[in-house]
């Protein structure tokens, strides 16, 4: 919970949004993982959230390693996230939404990682200047809980993306084209 991790408060508003227009299914959860400097008022803005919502919608996990996290990774519906997040997801074929990393592109959700291979495959972020359509949180969030179709064909593309850029065969493909350069 950095600052440059700050679009989770736009999510959280997004998906109380969600809630409260019964655009989300109600069984469906928001977990949060990590912790940092600003975990203190993230947690806050969860709480007051679940208070709103009168449940337990929103979680707070705080810092998780190793098999714990695989576990949560392996039976989240899709993330929203940068970096690692969005692999790990596309690792597992689970849809990813992407997130903005600077103050003005952090109140959007950027699409689906990987939907367009060819422009996001190196987009694990969103920076002005990259790919990718604005939408917010409640919407987005609307998409993907509400139609089996697009969730299966964002965690289809999701896993295509991470297979054939960052999977053991791709990145082993480069590692020879660097080797053989080099001899």
């Amino acid at each position: 919970m950095t600052s440059e991790k700050m679009y989770v408060k736009y999510l959280i508003e997004g998906f109380k949004q969600g809630m409260e227009k019964n655009l989300i299914p109600g069984d469906y959860k928001l977990v949060l993982v990590g912790d940092g400097p600003l975990y203190t008022e993230v947690n806050d803005i969860a709480c007051d959230v679940n208070k709103s919502l009168g449940k337990d919608a929103v979680s707070m996990t705080g810092r998780i390693v190793g098999e714990q996290l695989y576990e949560l990774f392996a039976n989240c519906a899709c993330y929203c996230g940068m970096g690692t997040t969005l692999l790990t997801a596309g690792g597992y074929g689970k849809p990813c939404i992407r997130v903005g990393f600077e103050d003005d592109t952090q109140k959007y959700a950027w699409g689906f990682w990987g939907k367009d291979n060819k422009c996001n495959r190196d987009e694990i972020v969103y920076t002005r200047g990259n790919s990718g359509e604005a939408y917010t949180f409640e919407n987005i969030l609307h998409l993907i809980t509400s139609d089996d179709e697009l969730w299966l064909e964002m965690s289809e593309m999701a896993f295509e993306n991470f297979e054939n850029n960052y999977g053991v065969d791709s990145v082993m493909r480069k590692w020879d084209m660097e080797l053989v350069s080099i001899i």
